[in-house]
């Protein structure tokens, strides 16, 4: 909400989707929601530009990074 962004389960139109990729939890589940988004988009990339991407919230572990 501080960044302006609602999630679906709020009325908005932001996927929330909680994934680990130490426990390889939901992973196929975000890889589906990503392509399923860009095909309603209709987003295409350039294959030979440098990717970028934006992590909106995260958490670190003392000892473990």
């Amino acid at each position: 909400m501080r960044y302006g962004l609602t999630s679906e389960e709020h009325g908005g139109d932001v996927q929330v989707i909680e994934v680990s990729a130490l426990k390889r939890m939901n992973l196929d589940t975000l890889e589906e929601a990503i392509l399923a988004q860009a095909e309603i988009m209709d987003l295409k990339g350039d294959p030979t530009g440098m990717a970028e991407g934006i992590v909106v919230e995260s958490k670190t572990e003392k000892g473990r990074g």
